[in-house]
């Protein structure tokens, strides 16, 4: 804080020593509060200066923490901390970025194995996982995030909730104008009265905060929707379903074109 400028009492003559008093005052009064301003702004700015120093420091402070352990588990031979470790790291760089509007599919695929890593070294032999790549993933552009949320689904309700195996597939295939991400898995599937709630949001039919109040699932899914329309465009859409009568797949139809995306500018994580 800062000291205020002193004012005189309030003079009760009406005389010109009265009207000097008050005219002096008034003069302080306003220049104190310019000094206030002045200083809560300072304030501010030091705030923001700081919180952005703060903004680059974390990262940067929790990779090395990371690196250091992995590093420390390896000398010690402790090969799951290790792993767990890097996965961790790797999936707080791809994760952290704000200002990214896109990135590559072959490094969004990348960041959702490290997430699946992680569960698997908490689940052990539980939790299994296979890809099937049909394209080329390094020339396809997507928004980040939209497989890490579907995953995530899968293993709430198909892990998470159950104590049988569970395992989780990922196809990506590109026909004519069209790119066709599918996540799925073996679980005991989302129960009815959410998938048709899903649904009816991925129309836009529900409000979203009826979705919200229903419990967990699907708040991830209807996200990564409006996300992929808003950047494919008219035709892109995700569809939600059971398979074989057991777990849940979710569908992503994107649509890219005949030809492929520029991936060059999201080659940086």
């Amino acid at each position: 804080g800062y000291e205020k400028f002193p004012l005189f009492p309030k003079p009760k003559q009406k005389d010109e020593i009265g009207h000097l008093i008050s005219s002096y005052n008034r003069m302080i009064t306003r220049l104190d509060d310019m000094v206030n301003k002045v200083h809560r702004s300072e304030i501010r700015q030091k705030e923001a200066a700081f919180m952005a120093l703060q903004a680059q420091i974390k990262p940067h402070f929790l990779y090395n923490t990371l690196e250091s352990i992995r590093m420390l588990a390896e000398i010690e031979g402790n090969e799951k901390i290790s792993e767990l470790a890097y996965s961790f790291g790797q999936l707080l760089r791809y994760t952290i970025p704000q200002n990214r509007k896109e990135t590559r599919l072959d490094l969004e695929i990348e960041n959702v194995e490290h997430y699946i890593r992680i569960h698997q070294i908490r689940a052990g032999k539980r939790l299994r996982f296979e890809k099937y790549i049909f394209t080329d993933p390094k020339q396809w552009t997507c928004p980040p995030l939209i497989l890490q949320p579907l995953v995530e689904n899968c293993i709430v309700h198909g892990l998470s909730a159950s104590s049988e195996p569970l395992l989780i597939k990922l196809a990506v295939k590109h026909v004519d104008d069209y790119l066709y991400i599918k996540v799925a898995d073996d679980g005991p599937g989302i129960p009815p009265e959410k998938m048709e709630q899903i649904r009816a949001k991925l129309r836009n039919q529900t409000r979203m905060d009826r979705l919200q109040s229903s419990g967990k699932g699907g708040i991830g899914i209807v996200n990564v929707n409006e996300r992929i329309r808003s950047y494919y465009g008219e035709g892109s859409e995700i569809s939600v379903f059971r398979q074989g009568g057991q777990g849940t797949a979710v569908l992503m139809k994107l649509r890219v074109g005949g030809g492929m995306n520029d991936a060059s500018v999201a080659a940086d994580r």
